[in-house]
């Protein structure tokens, strides 16, 4: 078992030049990379045990649908056609 610290994490919006706060805690490493110069939250550490040998699912479970492949039209993110019937009752 591994330990791992996370933390919450202030930064500066680029767009607004407000201080922000991450709404949930993340590795050091994850926080550097996906904002400017963020600076750790005193008190917010959380220290979790990670599992070396486990298998990491994620790029499987969010994979994108194509639309060129199979896939129904829900899961393609359009409308399913609905058949109206004729006067004889029979769908065309």
């Amino acid at each position: 078992m591994k330990l791992v610290e996370y933390w919450r994490w202030r930064y500066r919006d680029p767009a607004t030049g407000r201080i922000c706060r991450t709404m949930f805690q993340m590795t050091a490493p994850e926080a550097a990379g996906l904002y400017p110069d963020p600076q750790r939250i005193e008190g917010s550490m959380v220290l979790r045990q990670l599992d070396e040998d486990s298998v990491d699912t994620t790029p499987d479970v969010f994979r994108p649908i194509s639309d060129k492949g199979g896939g129904t039209p829900t899961q393609r993110g359009q409308p399913e056609t609905v058949r109206k019937p004729n006067v004889a009752g029979k769908q065309r």
